[in-house]
């Protein structure tokens, strides 16, 4: 599903364009967050009431950094 949400990216769509595969992971990790708050409604409603916040990240393994999502 995160490769056809990103149908209009014009750019080379293989493993070989980084550019690429940080989107198609970033929109993933999106997506994942997006089926946690439809599938669970306990947590949806513990973040609606701010008891919980469901984050997402990425990590970088060349790097070590996580880049936390919005």
């Amino acid at each position: 599903p995160a490769v056809d949400a990103l149908s209009g990216y014009t750019g080379d769509k293989t493993s070989a364009n980084p550019e690429f595969v940080h989107l198609v992971a970033e929109k993933n990790v999106r997506l994942t967050m997006d089926r946690i708050r439809k599938r669970s409604p306990i947590l949806k409603g513990m973040e609606k009431e701010g008891q919980i916040k469901i984050v997402g990240a990425l990590y970088n393994m060349k790097t070590g950094k996580v880049e936390f999502l919005d």
